[in-house]
């Protein structure tokens, strides 16, 4: 999706930009697995190995109509421009959490066994839906409410609706991906292409137990919600 919204601005820069702390369930060996990979990553890019000075080259070069592209929290961008136009698409917390499922047990199962000792957490725990579940909501500090808190900056937000309308310019859902980009090019007038959206590595429907459904619906409370809202709202304009 944002490959499609990049081909049809075209600005002057495009800055991909990603969280370069590990999450806190890294074991010591995971985090500087992690933390050298993405500092690389950072390299590669920008010549810097640190977010505080890829942030500063960043500013540096910033023109107006220039992209920031990448997982980030709302607020995390620390830049001194004025206004941020703030751009997302949500997809259906189900649909979430089945494909993460699936990418994290492919991820494990495809190590060695050397690898799959080190690795622990979430990875280590998707090798069943059963025991990813148990992990998240043990951790659910960690893991709860994903939407809301890349959209607001924290899982617990009283009003994520709310904040979404007040404070992003454009925003839709992954399944209502046409809406979306009629809705981005009558605020921009510049026409997106439907975008082709990246295939699930595994074809096999999951379904969840009731038990785990009531987990699910737990932990992904807040965002359930929150894409309710949206859908509403979509259906309504």
């Amino acid at each position: 999706m944002a490959d499609g919204l990049i081909n049809a601005l075209n600005p002057t820069h495009v800055f991909k930009v990603s969280p370069l702390i590990p999450d806190a369930e890294f074991s010591k060996i995971e985090y500087l697995r992690a933390f050298r990979k993405m500092a690389r990553s950072r390299w590669t890019s920008y010549g810097v190995l640190t977010d505080k000075l890829m942030w500063r080259k960043i500013d540096a070069s910033l023109v107006e109509g220039d992209v920031l592209t990448g997982h980030c929290t709302y607020g995390a961008l620390n830049l001194r421009i004025p206004k941020i136009r703030y751009v997302t698409i949500i997809r259906n917390p189900m649909q979430q959490f089945i494909s993460e499922f699936k990418w994290l047990r492919h991820g494990y199962l495809k190590r060695n066994a050397l690898k799959r000792f080190y690795h622990k957490g979430r990875l280590s725990a998707a090798t069943t839906i059963d025991s990813l579940l148990d992990f998240m909501t043990e951790n659910a500090e960690l893991y709860k409410n994903p939407s809301t808190r890349y959209i607001t900056g924290r899982p617990d937000h009283p009003a994520p609706f709310k904040h979404l309308q007040e404070n992003y310019f454009c925003f839709g859902l992954l399944d209502e991906t046409q809406k979306f980009c009629l809705d981005f090019e009558k605020k921009t007038g510049v026409k997106v292409n439907f975008p082709h959206l990246n295939p699930s590595p595994s074809k096999s429907k999951e379904t969840l137990s009731e038990r785990n459904l009531s987990l699910f619906k737990k932990l992904y409370e807040t965002d359930l919600d929150l894409y309710a809202r949206i859908k509403d709202h979509l259906l309504n304009q």
